[in-house]
């Protein structure tokens, strides 16, 4: 985990992720803010997963249910949710698991 490995070199970590990131955040020893408006799972059962990428077998129809759920539709809400904790932080790395 990148964010454990900033840890163990003296950096602070604060994570803004989907809510279900939020005990492994914790357990590691990083701050955690959940996404307020961008698009995000609450929870690991497959019924609230976002994409149902296993609907899909055509690589262009993903790319398109990608497109609209993650890129088109929420761009604006994403910025919005990550500019509160970014006010309260000198510096931000983006990671991704």
């Amino acid at each position: 985990m990148t964010a454990r490995r900033l840890l163990e070199r003296g950096h602070t970590v604060h994570v803004l992720a989907d809510p279900t990131v939020e005990d492994d955040a914790l357990a590691a020893g990083c701050t955690f803010s959940a996404w307020q408006r961008a698009p995000h799972r609450t929870s690991l059962y497959p019924s609230q997963d976002l994409l149902k990428d296993w609907e899909v077998n055509n690589p262009f129809s993903m790319l398109r249910r990608v497109r609209d759920v993650f890129v088109a539709e929420p761009t604006h809400l994403e910025c919005i949710s990550g500019a509160q904790p970014a006010v309260a932080c000198t510096a931000m790395v983006s990671a991704a698991r």
